[in-house]
């Protein structure tokens, strides 16, 4: 978020752009209202220096603030988990249903854990994250491998 606002910031003209930009890009650290309040607390700086481009610059940290949170970062999640964005977004929402806050909060790592479940309980010789980093200890006829002799 930092180095794109500060980019974009950069073209708009904005005075101390690469300040602000890295501003908003650490408000993003604080869960669901860091990217708001940054935003918010530059464009008031910004409309002491113009209005017009605080608008512009409202605008577009507004618009790169929902092209990360709705495109980037839920494949982001996404890879990570396993998950596609589609399942993340019907997680959350039914997260902050059940849950409100904690509920969006607790969503993806409890969709990740179900998933997890359900591949275990449909092929019970995959370990849970079927990747090259993570390795499965049984083989076809379910015997132990790997760990030497004498040390099973």
């Amino acid at each position: 978020m930092a180095t794109t606002l500060s980019i974009a910031f950069w073209f708009l003209g904005v005075p101390y752009f690469l300040l602000f930009a890295v501003f908003i890009g650490a408000m993003e650290l604080i869960p669901f209202i860091g990217a708001t309040l940054g935003i918010g607390t530059v464009g008031i700086i910004v409309a002491f220096i113009d209005w017009w481009l605080t608008l512009k610059v409202l605008i577009v940290a507004i618009a790169m603030q929902q092209v990360k949170d709705n495109i980037v970062a839920p494949r982001i999640m996404g890879n990570l988990t396993g998950l596609s964005p589609v399942i993340i977004f019907a997680a959350l929402l039914l997260g902050g249903k059940i849950g409100g806050l904690l509920g969006v909060i607790l969503a993806i790592p409890l969709t990740g854990v179900l998933k997890s479940i359900v591949e275990v309980v449909l092929n019970p010789k995959l370990p849970p994250q079927t990747g090259s980093f993570f390795y499965n200890p049984l083989d076809e006829d379910g015997e132990m491998r790997g760990w030497g002799e004498g040390e099973i």
